[in-house]
């Protein structure tokens, strides 16, 4: 798991239960992420979950006009891929 460095940790409950969560606004004093594509507002939660400080970054400063300047690591639950088998 990535060190916490933004403070965006939490938990939540939910019926008696507590679960670990990321929460994207720790990051809007910083980076405003309010701005950001729902998509990439996803991308940016797995890569605060798992990725380190300079892929959080890389994805909260996006800016559609420009070309990307480096890659970021995705590590997602799953993949849902469309069936042409038929």
């Amino acid at each position: 798991m990535a060190a916490d460095s933004f403070s965006a940790r939490s938990t939540l409950t939910v019926g008696g239960r507590e679960y670990g969560i990321h929460r994207l606004d720790a990051l809007q004093s910083r980076f405003d992420v309010a701005r950001l594509p729902y998509t990439l507002r996803i991308l940016l939660e797995n890569v605060l979950r798992t990725g380190d400080d300079a892929d959080v970054e890389a994805v909260a400063t996006w800016v559609a006009h420009d070309e990307p300047s480096r890659e970021i690591s995705f590590s997602p639950a799953r993949v849902l891929l469309q069936d042409f088998t038929g």
